[in-house]
């Protein structure tokens, strides 16, 4: 489904929304039921609208591939936008009137982005939080022996600037890249797909290998901080892999 379809559904009309906050790829499906605004948040929002002294979730992870700004704060700010009557939660959670504890959940995190900005010793808090602003996808790329297989190296900037980047790619024995070195100004606040090939020797030995991406930002280098696997052997249709050149929706 797209983000923002409606659906019709045993005489109910209701509203899918792309709802991160646990992780990067929750929903929401809200719609009026029986005269009130109900809105289905999974595992988005845990907490009782009673209890001033909790605030709207249990945890941010940012293994879970979402930065504030695209997960829990989004979340709080969307659910301030549609106001919802009653939320039903993952877990059996039933939230009515939920509207104060939403204005709690949207005050924590605020807060939790200006604590985590003051840590930070970036201009941009994002740059230490988030994981995955240099990336390969598929994060598992297979490559028979003497074969080659592409996949992308995904490049974000977080700042209102462009970015120059530097990103040389580490393989081990057996293994090269192509292009061996990504050096491109990435636009401000935008995210960039690189298209690559993962070559094997004919003799490369079979299994997992990990390769680097050693990243140089801005002028200053910030060394391997991002990975992937490769895997030498046969390749399995049943995963996710894709000719250089391909594009995916949505990285």
């Amino acid at each position: 489904m797209r983000n923002g379809e409606t659906i019709d559904w045993e005489g109910y009309s209701l509203t899918v929304d792309w709802m991160p906050g646990q992780t990067k790829y929750h929903a929401c499906l809200h719609g009026a039921i029986d005269g009130r605004r109900v809105a289905f948040t999974v595992d988005n929002i845990f907490a009782s609208t009673t209890d001033p002294r909790q605030g709207g979730n249990e945890c941010v992870l940012a293994r879970n591939g979402g930065t504030l700004e695209e997960g829990y704060l989004y979340a709080a700010e969307y659910l301030h936008t549609i106001n919802p009557d009653l939320i039903i939660g993952g877990h059996c959670w039933l939230l009515d009137r939920p509207e104060q504890l939403i204005e709690r959940f949207r005050t924590r995190m605020r807060a939790l982005r200006e604590a985590f900005q003051d840590l930070s010793l970036e201009s941009d808090y994002r740059f230490m939080f988030d994981p995955y602003w240099v990336k390969a996808a598929p994060y598992r790329v297979v490559v028979e022996p003497g074969g080659r297989n592409g996949f992308h190296v995904v490049v974000r900037n977080f700042l209102a600037r462009p970015l120059k980047y530097r990103i040389a790619l580490n393989c081990p024995d057996g293994l090269t890249a192509d292009p061996p070195l990504i050096e491109e100004t990435i636009g401000a606040d935008a995210t960039v797909a690189f298209p690559v090939e993962l070559k094997a020797a004919a003799d490369a030995e079979p299994g997992l290998k990990l390769v680097s991406f050693d990243v140089t930002r801005g002028g200053i280098r910030q060394g391997e901080l991002f990975d992937f696997i490769a895997h030498v052997g046969a390749l399995d249709p049943a995963l996710d892999v894709f000719k250089p050149g391909e594009k995916k929706a949505d990285y």
